[in-house]
């Protein structure tokens, strides 16, 4: 509908109406006089059309597009602020928890062994390096038949 291809989507629409027995009164007619939701820039090309994006697939248009959504009510505003929000925090502590846990025991008193800097962030890098493949193993289990994709 966005490209303009309105006969399609009425075709597509009453194809599926016919196939689950359910009435459609949607008509092409009926479509076109809600307005326009897309005019095909040149008649005899299917592809070129005024979308409802930018062209390219990365420009700042398209990025301001996909963050007004997240801000169109006050309360979508609210929760999309409380989940950043949240983010920023977890991402404050789960390095500060994990890097430097070994000098706050030991300022304790608990014996933790070499508390050099370069032991510190050699633990840091090590952590985070073993929390790359559950990202990676999920990604592979969602597109793998095998694992029934993202029901699995």
């Amino acid at each position: 509908m966005g490209e303009g291809r309105d006969e399609e989507v009425v075709k597509v629409l009453q194809d599926i109406a016919q196939k689950y027995n359910r009435p459609c009164s949607i008509t092409l007619e009926k479509m076109q006089a809600c307005g326009v939701t897309g005019a095909a820039t040149d008649p005899n090309a299917r592809r070129q059309s005024v979308g409802a994006h930018a062209k390219k697939k990365f420009s700042v248009g398209e990025v301001g597009t996909h963050l007004r959504g997240l801000f169109e009510t006050k309360k979508i505003g609210l929760s999309t602020s409380l989940i950043w929000f949240s983010w920023l925090l977890i991402g404050l502590a789960y390095p500060l928890y994990n890097v430097f846990l070994p000098q706050y025991l030991e300022s304790r008193g608990a014996e933790t062994g070499d508390d050099s800097p370069s032991t510190t962030w050699r633990n840091y890098t090590l952590t985070n390096f073993a929390g790359i493949w559950g990202p990676v193993l999920a990604g592979f289990m969602c597109s793998s038949r095998w694992f029934w994709g993202r029901r699995g």
